[in-house]
C-alpha cells in the first residue's frame, strides 16, 4: 500500500494542486491528512473543494488554526492572536453558510488505524499535545510517545519534514507542509509511505508561489504571510520579498 502524507495546508489553493496534481502519478492508495486545513491564506473553500474530490480514500484531522475558526464560529469574541485574526475571520466567513463548517466540526485531532499489519497514528501536534504540541528535526529529548515496533507516528504542526526510525522499529514522520513550508525551501512538501517496500519519502513539488503572492497582494493580504511562501532559509521569520 502506498499512502500519501500531507499536513498544514492553510488554505494554499495554489500548493494544494500542485501537490494532488503530483499524487496522480504515484500509484497512490490511500492519503492522510494532519491538519491546519485552513488559516493563513484565503482559498479556503477552493481547498475543501479540492479535498472532497480526492479519489482515493482519505482520512483528515484538524490542526489549531482549523479549531482556531471553529472557536470563532461558537463565540465571536473568543479572542484569537492578532498575527492569525485576518484569515481566520475571513476563512470562516468563507466557509460558515457551507457544508464545509459541519465537515470541520466533525473533525478530531487524532486517529489511529491499522493497515498491512502497521499501526499509524495521525496527530497534528505531538502524543501528548494534540493540537499545539511541537517535535522538531533537532529534538533528541526521549519521550514515552516514541514509536513502538510496527507503529509509524504520523505528526504535523511544524512545517518541517522529518523521517526518523526509532531501533524499536517504529517510524516517526512529519511530512512539512504543503502551504507554508519553513525549512528554506518553497517548493510544497509532503510524503509517501510504501508499506510494501517498508520506505518513506519526503516528496517536494513546486508550485507558482510568485503568482500566490501577487494575487495575495492584490487582496492587500498581511505581507509576513505573502513572504512566507518565498522562504529561502530555514526559520520562523519572512524571507526577502521577490520584488525587492
Amino acid at each position: 500500500m502506498r499512502i500519501a502524507v500531507l499536513s498544514d495546508l492553510h488554505s494554499n489553493v495554489h500548493a494544494l494542486r500542485a501537490v494532488l496534481g503530483a499524487l496522480e502519478h504515484q500509484q497512490i492508495d490511500r492519503v492522510f491528512v494532519l491538519g491546519d486545513v485552513f488559516g493563513y491564506y484565503p482559498w479556503a473553500m477552493k481547498v475543501y473543494e479540492l479535498l472532497m474530490a480526492i479519489p482515493q480514500p482519505t482520512t483528515i484531522i484538524k490542526g489549531n488554526h482549523d479549531e482556531m475558526i471553529l472557536q470563532r464560529h461558537r463565540d465571536d469574541s473568543w479572542p484569537v492572536n492578532a498575527a492569525y485574526e485576518g484569515a481566520i475571520m475571513q476563512n470562516l466567513a468563507e466557509i460558515a453558510s457551507t457544508p464545509a463548517l459541519a465537515w470541520l466540526s466533525a473533525l478530531s485531532f487524532t486517529h489511529t488505524c491499522t493497515l498491512d499489519g502497521h499501526e499509524f497514528t495521525l496527530v497534528h501536534g505531538t502524543p501528548d499535545d494534540a493540537e499545539n504540541g511541537r517535535f522538531y528535526p533537532d529534538n533528541t529529548d526521549a519521550s514515552p510517545w516514541f514509536p513502538k515496533a510496527g507503529q509509524y507516528l504520523l505528526m504535523g504542526h511544524t512545517h518541517y519534514p522529518l523521517i526518523r526510525p526509532f531501533p524499536s522499529g517504529g517510524i516517526m514522520l512529519n511530512p512539512g507542509s504543503v502551504g507554508q513550508p519553513r525549512d528554506g525551501n518553497p517548493a510544497a512538501s509532503y510524503a509517501v509511505i510504501d508499506t510494501a517496500l517498508q520506505s518513506q519519502e519526503i516528496v517536494r513539488v513546486a508550485y507558482d508561489h510568485a503568482r500566490a503572492m501577487q494575487e495575495l497582494r492584490a487582496w492587500h493580504w498581511p505581507e509576513k504571510s505573502v513572504l512566507a511562501l518565498d522562504k529561502r532559509r530555514s526559520g520562523m521569520e519572512a524571507a526577502p520579498s521577490l520584488t525587492s
